[in-house]
């Protein structure tokens, strides 16, 4: 192929006369034009610390090594023929190029810019990526719709992962485990692969020709440019979701996400621009030009947010685009979780008032900063724009809340809230005269602990003593804290009859309570604070049992499970009897109309009112384990689910949950896709096999082969299991690893499995806490067998066949003879 004809399908089709996006231009950048690079200059990477930049000239076969402090230009000759993609390795020490006119990858040094590897891929290499521990490069090869894997210790290709169409662009996920593939066709497709067991996992719908993409920091969204219909797709990791922005200029080529995650740039090739992209809003907030002609294909930025690097193409030339810090130091939004704002808020008004009652001991903050690039705190404490601040405690009469907000220069804006707490007003036999407390909820992760879900419904008992019950929990902390209680809204003492992991007794000025999951054992008693942050334990399948004393009789005790982020619902009210002493029956599992106590750490409280007549509220750590593996229920039905062969069920907590099913008959896969999760099955590619359905996929097993499951978007340390049935058989159970996925070969044991139609169920705990399951109908055959007498059969026909072939051999040569 002519280096022409490369460049012309590198850069793709000019096709559209110079468009400038209709956005106004962006403020805040200062542009810089370097020319001394060399021809063609097509990739651009960034090193790790940030003091050079690296850009490969196409047409002159080198590449620019430009230092960021002056922008003087050194350069790196004769590195092969077309260079064009180009990528660091995240300790800084190599250069990893593919040479596009020679189906190679260029390994470079950078201490001594030495070359030194050069190892064979596919045909036309053309996009780089490095994994994010720098063990293993990926090239996208376009004319043999291939990605090569290369090893780095050993700098050679080590595997193939093939694709349906020409791959162009590249993105690893922040954590190593999904590589993001974009196919240039004209119906645009990402293709998601698991880099552990290289099975794709995803084939996710964007525009037309995608050609660039690039991963938010955090992973979370991910950003692909469509040339072909000058237009961005975003892409939400977790559900694979498609968002698509338009306005971003004719010809979007190259893509960038800023390292805070504000900001996606966009090189807009046929547009000569830079398009800015606010990530938080998905809108198009400006453009910056780069000279007419220069045709931008490729954008790198700096690690610490102040500008980025465009290569242009038709410019022979790169552009720094360096960012001015903003000076907005403003609140677009500030709201309190309880009073209002008097007077309303105005981002230029920073003194405000606010009252609360009594009831309220504590109150959360929610600020949004103006400019993305602003930090905010709330009383010292850091929060992020948007999002709810910790507890703020609150007294009786006046509390000062300072909300700081600090823009990208530095400069501060200090915004105050006057929050005055009502004084006691007694009720029912409640007293409110003192301040409650609230701890600061330290960061706990969606998978330790999870929503819950308000599918109960509580029956209040026969009527006793006026007592008004509760209509939400008391505020005591987040799951992460550890026992404590309030009488009359004070914090109080209490002590602990620690027995064990899964028995405690607690008394609190007389109130107690006993929790007692079976295997518990007399224990210690011990103060509240010496318990640090341990946890009741209450396994799935088991009932505990809770004994209380002390109440005031014939009131009521609400029974509450209570999340980090407020997510709670009431699980029981009990009427005290006469002597005090009240009881209930605790079980993390539930009927078909209920749903189950999400798995992991959450709060046990308890509401009631002393022999004193004051309220007093116990809060318990406990930890739902996920108990002895058992296969998923339909709650719905309340059976095990059975499905014909290709029919599929997803469940969430034993409730249907929409699932995507998609197979890969010459991989032997199929895929299952749910909300935040997915598995996936092969089989046995010499004996299995996967056929395609309307609506979904159809497995195939033989007797006595073997398979493999894997899965991610899981709760690390928790169980995967895989069952088969009528009679559940367990076929595998695994330990999810600590980035959420799992993989275990089972195997389809002859002994066990008879031949026919079952359900295969694939399991595990998602990142909200309940159990995610994938029932697949499946068919298992009996294998093809030779037996004694088939194989005698068969012997008796090869020899009949022989002697009839040397009967006409004789006979044709008798003829012959006769005719001589």
């Amino acid at each position: 192929m002519s280096r022409l004809m490369a460049a012309i399908l590198i850069v793709g089709l000019v096709g559209a006369l110079f468009t400038p996006a209709a956005t106004a231009e962006a403020s805040g950048f200062t542009t810089t034009t370097i020319s001394s690079v060399g021809a063609e200059p097509s990739g651009v990477a960034v090193s790790p610390d940030g003091r050079t930049v690296y850009v490969t000239n196409f047409a002159d076969d080198s590449i620019s090594v430009i230092d960021t402090t002056d922008n003087s230009v050194s350069t790196i000759s004769s590195v092969g023929n077309g260079p064009y993609g180009i990528a660091v390795a995240p300790s800084g020490d190599y250069l990893y190029v593919s040479l596009y006119n020679e189906d190679k990858l260029r390994v470079i040094r950078t201490s001594d810019n030495a070359l030194i590897a050069n190892p064979s891929v596919g045909d036309k290499p053309y996009g780089v990526a490095v994994s994010p521990d720098g063990s293993t490069v990926y090239v996208a090869n376009i004319d043999s719709s291939s990605v090569s894997v290369v090893s780095t210790s050993s700098n050679t290709r080590t595997d193939t992962i093939s694709t349906d169409s020409s791959p162009h662009g590249l993105a690893v996920s922040p954590d190593g485990s999904k590589l993001y593939i974009t196919m240039r066709v004209a119906s645009g497709r990402v293709r998601v692969v698991n880099t552990s067991t290289e099975i794709l996992e995803a084939n996710i719908a964007v525009g037309s020709n995608p050609t660039q993409i690039a991963l938010a920091p955090d992973g979370a969204k991910a950003y692909v440019t469509n040339y072909g219909d000058d237009s961005v797709s975003v892409i939400t990791t977790s559900d694979n979701s498609v968002s698509t922005v338009t306005g971003v200029g004719s010809g979007p080529f190259g893509v960038a996400v800023s390292p805070d995650g504000a900001t996606a740039y966009i090189a807009a090739r046929n547009a000569d621009r830079v398009v800015t992209l606010s990530t938080s809003s998905g809108a198009v907030t400006g453009q910056i030009a780069v000279a007419e002609g220069s045709l931008p294909v490729s954008i790198a930025p700096l690690p610490d947010g102040t500008g980025v690097f465009v290569a242009n193409y038709g410019g022979d030339t790169v552009s720094r685009l360096d960012v001015t810090p903003s000076d907005d130091s403003s609140l677009s939004v500030l709201a309190l979780s309880e009073g209002t704002l008097s007077p309303s808020f105005a981002s230029g008004t920073t003194s405000y008032s606010a009252s609360v009652a009594n009831s309220v001991n504590s109150i959360t903050v929610t600020p949004t900063t103006s400019d993305a690039g602003s930090s905010v705190t709330v009383n010292g404490g850091s929060v992020a724009s948007g999002a709810a601040s910790s507890a703020v405690a609150l007294s009786v009469g006046s509390n000062t809340v300072n909300v700081v907000v600090t823009a990208a220069d530095s400069s501060t804006t200090t915004y105050t809230v006057t929050v005055t707490r009502a004084g006691a007003v007694s009720s029912g036999g409640e007293s409110g005269d003192s301040s409650g407390s609230s701890s600061s909820e330290a960061t706990v992760s969606a998978s330790e602990v999870p929503p819950l879900a308000a599918r109960r419904t509580v029956v209040t008992p026969d009527p006793g003593p006026e007592v008004t019950p509760v209509s939400e929990p008391v505020d005591l902390g987040g799951p992460e804290g550890g026992v404590r209680a309030l009488v009359g809204g004070i914090e109080t003492p209490l002590r602990v009859t620690e027995g064990g992991p899964d028995k405690w007794s607690i008394d609190v000025g007389g109130f107690g309570v006993e929790v007692d999951s079976p295997g518990g054992n007399a224990g210690e008693a011990r103060d509240s604070d010496d318990l640090g942050q341990k946890a009741l334990e209450i396994p799935r399948g088991r009932v505990a049992q809770m004994r209380g004393s002390g109440a005031l009789p014939g009131s009521l005790v609400q029974v509450w499970l209570t999340g980090r982020q407020g997510e709670s619902r009431e699980i029981g009210r009990v009427r005290v009897a006469d002597d005090g002493g009240y009881s209930y029956q605790l079980s993390p599992d539930a009927g078909s109309s209920d749903s189950p106590a999400a798995i992991g750490r959450q709060i046990l409280q308890l509401v009631g009112v002393n022999d004193e007549g004051l309220q007093t509220v116990i809060g318990i750590p406990i930890v739902i384990a996920q108990g002895v593996p058992t296969p998923e229920m339909n709650r719905v039905t309340g059976e095990l689910p059975v499905l014909s062969a290709g029919m599929a069920l997803g469940t969430s907590g034993g409730l249907p949950e929409a699932i995507s099913i998609v197979g890969f008959p010459d991989d032997g896969v199929v895929a299952v896709e749910g909300t935040q999760w997915s598995f996936s099955v092969r089989t046995d590619s010499q004996s299995g096999s996967v056929e395609n359905l309307a609506d979904g996929a159809l497995l195939r097993f033989e007797r006595g082969s073997v398979a493999l499951a894997t899965g991610s978007g899981f709760v690390p340390g928790t169980v995967a299991t895989v069952w088969l049935f009528s009679d559940p058989t367990l076929m595998t159970s695994i330990v999810v690893a600590d980035d959420g996925s799992f993989s275990s070969e089972f195997l389809v044991d002859a002994s066990v499995i008879s031949p026919g139609s079952h359900t295969l169920q694939v399991q595990g705990v998602g990142s909200d806490g309940f159990i995610k399951a994938a029932n697949l109908g499946v068919l298992v055959e009996q294998p093809v067998e030779v037996t004694t007498e088939s194989a005698s059969g068969l012997l008796w026909w090869i020899v009949g066949a022989f002697l009839l072939v040397l009967l006409v051999m004789v006979l044709l040569l008798a003829r012959r003879r006769r005719g001589a």
